[in-house]
């Protein structure tokens, strides 16, 4: 049977929501049986590869950097901690989605529905002149998280190609007698990236994203071989921590890789057994938690102090590494597609009521093209792959994976179920958000200063004896925090 690509429409405010069955009756509601619009609802194996194709997504290349960033063995800590949490997380999203479902009498909701959904219909009164409020928060989070990717990506491919046409192990941000400098590689993915993006049906790119999970999967193998043939420091002379700095740098490149709550409802939402999401969640989570571990341990003990994103640009240029390099190009010109679809589908549906129906063939793509040209400028302004990655996963991501999930599922469980023995509800709820808050606001502010610190240029070297100095002095003037 084939697979229901999940639908991420359906954006911007809807009727207001009204409580039609109390918090007991609702969960009589039989909302898999008035989901009558899907023809092929997806298994529970094939719900685990839609979570994958959306959710291993083109950060994983960068995981052995956040790994140096910290220190080995508290990255393995960090990386289980963030993906055990986000997990609980997305669930807790989508189980309040579920008795939202029987409260409202509708069978599908988005994150942004929920979000209002559960502040309107709280037991405060007053809270309700804040739930549109919530749910445009939620929409610009969503869109800055996914636009974030697509800049950060734009570097990622401007790199490898540099690496590619120089074809030397040492990169260089500046300009050279043989090449010029990465910048002028990110301005000519402008052309390409505004073709790509005029896809307005994500069905054409749902293969290509299986593609890229194979992908990530052979490269996890590829850098584990390397690590082990090349020749490297021994494994003890790895730290194991280096500063609380470090800590967040990681968090943020972590949280931004491993991200879900975008792709967790539109997956429910085309399930056949949707009270199954959970084993869509333990599924997947571990795959992709294996392959981040997997990239950052093995990559950060073959690179050392020299590494660098995307992890491809390690590799030697023989025929089967040079054709990995060729392949992240292309998944990651893909995966660049996808994140843009669903955040520019968000914002569309405000953009199209400025317009005539007749005239909305131009106007999106006149939209999608500008928004190419902003994406671009911003990766030509902040050519700093994992720092721009933990300054988005800190400042966008964070809150839309901890902190909201959290909130709304305390407004939900409020009443009904209530707040358990010893009020174990909110307990959870409230160290999940002050952990969510300490992420965005102090991940927030070390990875900008980190990202302003490079904003002077710098050196990159491959050959595992050259140090760059200017991080070198980056990162022990800060680690003195």
């Amino acid at each position: 049977m084939a697979m229901t690509v999940p639908f991420f429409g359906g954006f911007g405010p809807p009727a207001r929501f009204r409580m039609r069955s109390s918090p007991v009756d609702a969960k009589s509601y039989d909302y898999r049986a008035a989901r009558t619009h899907l023809v092929n609802p997806n298994s529970l194996g094939e719900s685990i590869i839609h979570m994958l194709m959306f959710g291993l997504g083109a950060a994983v290349v960068a995981a052995h950097e956040a790994y140096y960033f910290v220190g080995v063995w508290t990255a393995i800590g960090l990386n289980v901690f963030i993906a055990t949490i986000n997990g609980y997380c997305v669930c807790t999203l989508v189980w309040s989605a579920q008795k939202l479902y029987g409260r409202v009498h509708m069978p599908t909701l988005t994150y942004p529905d929920i979000a209002e959904a559960s502040v309107y219909l709280s037991k405060w009164p007053r809270c309700k002149k804040a739930a549109r409020c919530f749910r445009y928060t939620i929409e610009g989070t969503l869109m800055l998280h996914l636009y974030g990717n697509c800049s950060v990506i734009v570097v990622m491919i401007s790199r490898n190609l540099k690496q590619l046409v120089e074809g030397e192990d040492e990169i260089t941000d500046d300009a050279t007698e043989e090449s010029p400098p990465l910048r002028v590689y990110i301005l000519s993915l402008m052309l390409p990236c505004a073709i790509i993006v005029m896809i307005t049906n994500l069905k054409n790119l749902a293969p290509f994203a299986l593609i890229a999970d194979l992908y990530a999967v052979g490269l996890s193998l590829l850098t584990t071989y390397y690590a082990f043939v090349t020749e490297r420091k021994p494994l003890e002379s790895l730290p194991g921590w280096k500063s609380i700095m470090g800590a967040f740098q990681f968090t943020g490149v972590c949280v931004f890789t491993m991200e879900s709550a975008s792709i967790a409802l539109p997956i429910e939402n085309n399930m056949m057994v949707p009270t199954k999401f959970h084993y869509v969640v333990l599924g997947s989570a571990p795959t992709v938690t294996i392959s981040m571990m997997m990239i950052g341990f093995f990559g950060y003990w073959l690179c050392g102090h020299t590494a660098i994103a995307p992890i491809t640009v390690h590799f030697p240029f023989g025929p089967f590494p040079t054709t990995m390099k060729v392949f992240l190009c292309l998944v990651l010109y893909v995966i660049y597609a996808v994140s843009f679809y669903v955040a520019f589908d968000i914002e569309w549906f405000y953009l199209k009521r400025n317009h005539v129906m007749a005239n909305y063939w131009f106007w999106e793509r006149l939209y999608r093209c500008i928004h190419v040209i902003v994406i671009t400028f911003i990766a030509y302004s902040f050519p700093f792959v994992t720092r721009l990655m933990g300054l988005i996963g800190c400042l966008a991501t964070s809150p839309a994976t901890f902190i909201y999930p959290a909130i709304i599922g305390l407004l939900v469980d409020w009443e009904y179920p209530g707040l358990g023995f010893l009020k174990w509800r909110l307990i959870k709820s409230i160290f999940t958000i002050l952990f969510g808050l300490t992420v965005t606001i102090g991940g927030s502010y070390f990875n900008f200063l980190e990202l302003k610190s490079f904003m002077s240029g710098m050196t990159f070297s491959l050959d595992h004896t050259t140090v760059n100095q200017t991080e070198i002095a980056t990162n022990q003037t800060l680690r003195k925090l």
